[in-house]
Protein backbone atom coordinates (compact mmCIF):
# COMPACT_ATOMS: atom_id res chain seq x y z
CA UNK A 1 0.00 0.00 0.00
CA UNK A 2 2.57 2.57 0.93
CA UNK A 3 4.26 1.80 -2.52
CA UNK A 4 1.01 2.55 -3.97
CA UNK A 5 0.75 6.28 -1.93
CA UNK A 6 4.40 6.96 -3.00
CA UNK A 7 3.74 7.94 -6.85
CA UNK A 8 0.28 9.54 -5.80
CA UNK A 9 2.08 12.08 -3.02
CA UNK A 10 4.57 13.03 -5.66
CA UNK A 11 2.02 13.80 -8.00
CA UNK A 12 0.06 16.21 -5.30
CA UNK A 13 3.55 17.71 -4.63
CA UNK A 14 4.02 18.99 -8.02
CA UNK A 15 0.63 19.62 -8.34
CA UNK A 16 0.61 21.48 -5.44
CA UNK A 17 3.69 23.23 -6.28
CA UNK A 18 2.25 24.64 -9.98
CA UNK A 19 -0.39 25.90 -8.18
CA UNK A 20 1.69 27.37 -5.39
CA UNK A 21 3.89 29.39 -8.57
CA UNK A 22 0.00 30.19 -10.08
CA UNK A 23 -0.80 31.82 -7.01
CA UNK A 24 2.71 33.71 -7.11
CA UNK A 25 2.02 34.82 -11.05
CA UNK A 26 -1.55 35.83 -9.82
CA UNK A 27 -0.47 37.70 -7.40
CA UNK A 28 2.55 39.74 -9.27
CA UNK A 29 -0.28 40.30 -11.86
CA UNK A 30 -2.75 41.89 -9.67
CA UNK A 31 -0.39 44.29 -7.78
CA UNK A 32 0.87 45.48 -11.27
CA UNK A 33 -2.73 46.09 -12.33
CA UNK A 34 -3.26 47.89 -9.39
CA UNK A 35 -0.48 50.14 -9.70
CA UNK A 36 -1.28 50.62 -13.35
CA UNK A 37 -4.71 51.51 -12.29
CA UNK A 38 -3.51 54.01 -9.18
CA UNK A 39 -0.82 55.58 -12.25
CA UNK A 40 -3.90 55.88 -14.70
CA UNK A 41 -6.18 57.38 -11.51
CA UNK A 42 -3.74 60.05 -10.94
CA UNK A 43 -3.04 60.62 -14.96
CA UNK A 44 -6.86 61.56 -14.54
CA UNK A 45 -6.64 63.70 -11.50
CA UNK A 46 -3.83 65.68 -13.16
CA UNK A 47 -6.05 66.13 -16.38
CA UNK A 48 -9.06 67.36 -14.34
CA UNK A 49 -6.87 69.40 -12.40
CA UNK A 50 -5.63 71.24 -15.49
CA UNK A 51 -8.98 71.68 -17.17
CA UNK A 52 -10.40 73.59 -13.77
CA UNK A 53 -7.39 75.96 -13.95
CA UNK A 54 -7.27 76.46 -17.03
CA UNK A 55 -10.84 77.42 -17.88
CA UNK A 56 -10.82 80.02 -15.39
CA UNK A 57 -7.17 81.20 -16.84
CA UNK A 58 -8.96 81.57 -20.13
CA UNK A 59 -11.60 83.55 -19.17
CA UNK A 60 -9.20 85.92 -17.07
CA UNK A 61 -6.83 86.24 -19.81
CA UNK A 62 -9.78 87.05 -22.28
CA UNK A 63 -11.15 90.15 -20.17
CA UNK A 64 -7.94 91.09 -19.59
CA UNK A 65 -7.43 91.34 -23.41
CA UNK A 66 -10.70 93.26 -23.70
CA UNK A 67 -9.96 95.62 -21.24
CA UNK A 68 -6.51 96.24 -22.92
CA UNK A 69 -8.47 97.16 -26.28
CA UNK A 70 -10.95 99.10 -25.15
CA UNK A 71 -7.72 101.52 -23.08
CA UNK A 72 -5.97 101.56 -26.84
CA UNK A 73 -9.38 102.25 -28.47
CA UNK A 74 -10.32 105.17 -25.95
CA UNK A 75 -6.79 106.42 -25.73
CA UNK A 76 -7.34 106.05 -22.28
CA UNK A 77 -10.23 107.91 -21.88
CA UNK A 78 -13.64 105.79 -22.08
CA UNK A 79 -17.34 107.44 -21.66
CA UNK A 80 -18.52 106.78 -18.33
CA UNK A 81 -20.18 103.83 -19.40
CA UNK A 82 -17.21 101.90 -20.79
CA UNK A 83 -15.41 103.26 -18.07
CA UNK A 84 -18.62 101.10 -15.53
CA UNK A 85 -17.86 98.01 -18.25
CA UNK A 86 -14.10 97.76 -18.09
CA UNK A 87 -14.66 97.81 -14.32
CA UNK A 88 -17.10 95.15 -14.53
CA UNK A 89 -14.93 93.18 -16.86
CA UNK A 90 -11.76 93.61 -14.33
CA UNK A 91 -14.30 92.64 -11.49
CA UNK A 92 -15.15 89.45 -13.38
CA UNK A 93 -11.61 88.57 -14.08
CA UNK A 94 -10.43 89.09 -10.26
CA UNK A 95 -13.68 86.92 -9.96
CA UNK A 96 -11.85 84.28 -12.40
CA UNK A 97 -8.58 84.45 -10.20
CA UNK A 98 -10.52 83.61 -7.26
CA UNK A 99 -11.40 80.54 -8.59
CA UNK A 100 -8.01 79.33 -9.53
CA UNK A 101 -7.22 80.26 -5.82
CA UNK A 102 -10.08 78.00 -4.19
CA UNK A 103 -8.70 75.62 -6.39
CA UNK A 104 -5.36 75.77 -5.70
CA UNK A 105 -6.70 75.86 -1.98
CA UNK A 106 -8.40 72.15 -2.42
CA UNK A 107 -11.54 72.58 -4.38
CA UNK A 108 -13.19 69.41 -5.30
CA UNK A 109 -12.97 66.88 -8.00
CA UNK A 110 -13.95 62.87 -7.89
CA UNK A 111 -11.97 60.50 -10.19
CA UNK A 112 -12.26 56.70 -9.32
CA UNK A 113 -10.31 53.96 -10.75
CA UNK A 114 -11.95 51.22 -12.06
CA UNK A 115 -9.56 48.02 -10.76
CA UNK A 116 -9.98 46.40 -7.39
CA UNK A 117 -10.96 48.22 -3.92
CA UNK A 118 -8.94 50.35 -2.38
CA UNK A 119 -7.62 52.00 -5.80
CA UNK A 120 -10.02 55.39 -5.32
CA UNK A 121 -8.55 58.60 -5.26
CA UNK A 122 -10.31 61.44 -4.09
CA UNK A 123 -9.76 65.16 -4.42
CA UNK A 124 -12.35 67.17 -5.06
CA UNK A 125 -12.86 70.72 -7.03
CA UNK A 126 -15.92 72.91 -7.36
CA UNK A 127 -16.73 72.98 -11.14
CA UNK A 128 -18.64 76.05 -12.99
CA UNK A 129 -19.96 76.14 -16.27
CA UNK A 130 -18.37 78.04 -18.55
CA UNK A 131 -21.69 79.54 -19.79
CA UNK A 132 -23.03 81.19 -16.41
CA UNK A 133 -23.38 84.81 -17.23
CA UNK A 134 -20.08 86.63 -16.56
CA UNK A 135 -19.03 83.53 -13.95
CA UNK A 136 -21.35 86.00 -11.63
CA UNK A 137 -21.60 82.40 -9.13
CA UNK A 138 -17.82 82.54 -8.94
CA UNK A 139 -17.63 86.22 -8.00
CA UNK A 140 -20.68 85.32 -5.24
CA UNK A 141 -18.18 82.52 -4.17
CA UNK A 142 -15.17 84.79 -3.97
CA UNK A 143 -17.05 87.31 -2.06
CA UNK A 144 -18.15 84.32 -0.07
CA UNK A 145 -21.89 84.77 -0.34
CA UNK A 146 -22.11 81.23 -0.97
CA UNK A 147 -20.62 78.22 -0.44
CA UNK A 148 -19.26 75.79 -3.20
CA UNK A 149 -20.65 72.97 -1.33
CA UNK A 150 -24.13 74.12 -1.51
Amino acid sequence: MKAATGPRTLELEQTNARLTESLRQLQATQAKLLFADRLATIGQLAAGLGHEINNPLAFIIGNLDYVQQQMVRTAGTPTPEEHQELLETLADARDGAERVRLIALGGEISVESEVGRGSTFRVHLPVYEADEPRARASGALARGLISPYE
